[in-house]
């Protein structure tokens, strides 16, 4: 595979989601996911992680999962880490096991409008369906609205703010991998709260029984990237 800053493929022919375990292939989905994500990742930090991470699952292939979308030069245009949460400190003790996260998620500059986020998530759902995991894990900055709106399109729930910051928080966000349909929980009332408006936020979801089920745009600009232009729906589970 080839580095992403000399990609010069067209927006056509992309090949289905692959995984992928060589190390040297791991190092550049990391590079790609850190590039786009995290400017301030070393390439001794990509160095460090990968080989963590390679050790990881090849010692046990349920630890994790590295899924990309490439075309047809074999060029990554598209790519995202599945890693169980048992690798995360005490993440099960606080929510329980059998989870998940996905982590690292890229997309080429050149390919974005083609729903590669969603297909590279869905990917890792499947694997995490073959893998036996319950459910789905992910952390969403309130200030990244092009993350943070597919994620709740896309069935995941808010279920707690991490990492809070007066006006910066980070939304840890949760999706079932095979949601059970005739046990649905019962909703209750529904309140529309800025998304602007952490401290309120934060303070439901510390009650069990609200949950952030939406997003809503009440300025009706399209793409708004201002927080204060949206509202976090939240539900109480009866």
């Amino acid at each position: 595979m080839t580095t992403p800053e000399h990609l010069e493929a067209t927006r056509k022919e992309l090949k289905e989601p692959e995984e992928i375990q060589d190390l040297e292939d791991i190092k550049l989905h990391l590079a790609f996911a850190r590039e786009r994500n995290d400017k301030s990742t070393t390439p001794e930090d990509i160095e460090e992680d990968a080989n963590a991470y390679f050790k990881q699952i090849h010692a046990e292939p349920k630890l994790g999962s590295f899924q990309v979308i490439k075309n047809m030069a074999d060029e990554v245009v598209a790519t995202g880490y599945l890693q169980s949460t048992s690798c995360l400190g005490d993440f099960d003790k606080k929510f329980g096991a059998g989870g998940a996260y996905v982590r690292d998620q890229a997309v080429h500059s050149k390919f974005t409008g083609q729903n590669l986020g969603k297909k590279i998530t869905d990917a890792r759902l499947e694997k995490a369906k073959e893998l036996g995991f319950d459910c789905l894990y992910s952390d969403i900055l309130n200030t990244n609205l092009a993350s943070l709106v597919p994620k709740f399109k896309d069935g995941f729930k808010a279920i707690k703010i991490e990492e809070y910051q007066p006006g910066r928080a980070c939304f840890l966000m949760k999706k079932e991998v095979n949601p059970v349909k005739n046990e649905q929980k019962t909703k209750g009332r529904q309140e529309k709260i800025p998304l602007s408006d952490l401290d309120q936020i934060a303070d439901l979801l510390e009650n069990d029984k609200w949950e952030g089920t939406g997003i809503k745009n009440i300025s009706g600009i399209k793409h708004d990237p201002n927080p204060e232009s949206w509202v976090v729906i939240m539900e109480k589970i009866k």
